[in-house]
């Protein structure tokens, strides 16, 4: 993707994990228009093991610290969050999804 064309890329990724994290940040950085979708309430995928809020977590990992840091970077006004969202469908062009969820 070059930067020239970035501007008028708009780029869905499914899934919230360490990699779909980091294509969100990269495809934003190139200047496209994201939407991060996945179907949990929080960021960083099954890799992170995030908890549920109600726990109280007074360690912290390596994971975790990674985890903090690439979701801060998230903080990108052209990356949009789409949570608690599952990808029903693909249309055979890739161009449109369909997708269940509260603000589906």
């Amino acid at each position: 993707m070059t930067n020239k064309n970035a501007s008028k890329r708009r780029v869905a990724i499914i899934g919230a994990g360490p990699a779909g994290l980091q294509a969100a940040i990269a495809a934003a950085e190139a200047g496209a228009e994201v939407i991060l979708i996945d179907g949990h309430e929080r960021l960083g995928g099954q890799y992170y093991k995030q908890l549920p809020s109600t726990f109280i977590q007074q360690t912290t990992n390596r994971h975790r610290d990674k985890a903090e840091a690439l979701v801060n970077r998230l903080q990108h006004s052209r990356i949009t969050l789409q949570l608690q969202t599952q990808v029903l469908g693909i249309s055979a062009n890739g161009r449109k999804l369909w997708l269940h969820g509260n603000d589906a």
